[in-house]
């Protein structure tokens, strides 16, 4: 079984792979991205996740970070448990845009268009992934993770079935790097959503179609 950290670009995959790290999972990296101010504590990058699957055979018990294109690429015949990092859209874009623009690069499509194909990415790759019988997953917001680590914390441990440090885990979410935050009005609208898709799925829940 190896332990797969996924997302989109700057949805809280590093903050994932520290927690992890801190918890007492060993992790797969070749430290060749070093950490700048975006992520001071580091990116626990694996450059050849790009390139093959070589990696595979070393990742056993381990956590390995891929960004969410990379997944369909995953051998079928390998059990993963993916950890799948979630954030509001909006600030995933501005932090990238932000990233972008400090390196002396422009965005090559306008915030709304890219919020839109990334959505579109995001549904389809969830789908993929829970057609997959070799693939267990956990969302993990992260937003959520920064306002209750602890929380998040015993969600990860339960679903590795792992004893962790959950203490040093909690330590690892430095809220000082949450700087892209989104609107009170766009937070206040994903919360709603994802209340009336809770009371979709109780409705369809009790009528049998789930």
């Amino acid at each position: 079984m190896s332990i797969i950290v996924t997302g989109l670009p700057r949805s809280g995959t590093s903050m994932m792979m520290r927690m992890l790290k801190e918890g007492g999972i060993p992790i797969l990296t070749d430290n060749k991205r070093q950490p700048d101010e975006h992520n001071p504590y580091g990116y626990f990058e694996l450059e050849k996740v790009k390139y093959d699957l070589s990696w595979v055979s070393e990742a056993e018990g381990k956590a390995v970070k891929l960004v969410t294109m990379l997944l369909k690429k995953l051998p079928s015949d390998n059990e993963f448990y993916v950890i799948f990092m979630e954030r509001n859209i909006s600030e995933i874009v501005k932090s990238q845009k932000e990233m972008l623009e400090k390196n002396g690069k422009k965005m090559k499509y306008p915030e709304e268009e890219l919020e839109k194909i990334y959505l579109s990415h995001l549904k389809e790759i969830k789908q993929w992934i829970s057609e997959k019988d070799n693939f267990k997953v956990l969302y993990v917001s992260y937003n959520e993770a920064i306002e209750n680590p602890k929380k998040i914390a015993l969600k990860i441990k339960e679903f590795l079935r792992k004893d962790m440090n959950i203490e040093r885990m909690i330590k690892a979410v430095d809220k000082k790097l949450y700087r892209k935050k989104a609107k009170e009005k766009d937070i206040e609208e994903q919360q709603v959503k994802r209340e009336d898709e809770e009371k979709i799925k109780e409705q369809l829940e009790a009528l049998g179609y789930l």
